[in-house]
């Protein structure tokens, strides 16, 4: 309850760090619809049929989704180093929360990417008998069953990665290792 109330007295009194909240909560939201391609009355997509206007937009997609990426680290060092420096009663703004958060740039970028490899990594070796059997390579049965027997002691050892992870970003931060 302590800690509640503390969360929330350093959220309202400390608005600056609602930018940073943004930029990392952002990054967290899933993904868009479920649809196949290529489906009864729907064409193959060609790169070749698109109009030059659509590679600029592309282009511009691809600026926005790296400048959008260097925020979200950003903003994660910049909201650690913030609700500590909250915790101490110095408020600080949203200039100040970038600049310092800058040269933490590289060491909560390695914790980023390390998770998603080791996430990534375990999930494709959860999912491998669900695409042997979606490919008719083993049965479907035993497709699902050993898919949901690796993914029950998968899930801890996510939670387990995921905790070493917020732990690693704090620490990288905070003690400037």
């Amino acid at each position: 309850l302590d800690l509640g109330k503390r969360s929330l007295r350093t959220l309202w009194t400390h608005k600056p760090l609602w930018f940073f909240g943004f930029f990392v909560a952002a990054a967290g939201t899933g993904g868009g619809g479920n649809e196949e391609r290529g489906g009864a009355g729907r064409p193959e997509f060609n790169p070749e049929t698109l109009p030059p206007w659509a590679w600029a937009w592309i282009a511009v997609a691809a600026v926005l989704a790296v400048v959008f990426f260097v925020l979200h680290v950003l903003s994660e060092a910049a909201l650690i180093e913030g609700v500590a420096e909250g915790e101490k009663g110095e408020a600080r703004g949203i200039r100040h929360g970038l600049g310092r958060s800058r040269r933490h740039f590289w060491r909560v970028l390695g914790p980023k990417v390390l998770f998603g490899l080791c996430a990534g990594l375990l999930a494709g070796v959860v999912s491998v008998p669900a695409l042997l059997a979606w490919k008719a390579l083993i049965p479907l049965w035993l497709g699902v069953t050993v898919t949901v027997l690796l993914a029950i002691p998968a899930l801890p050892l996510l939670c387990t990665l995921y905790f070493g992870y917020l732990y690693a970003l704090r620490f990288a931060v905070l003690e400037d290792h």
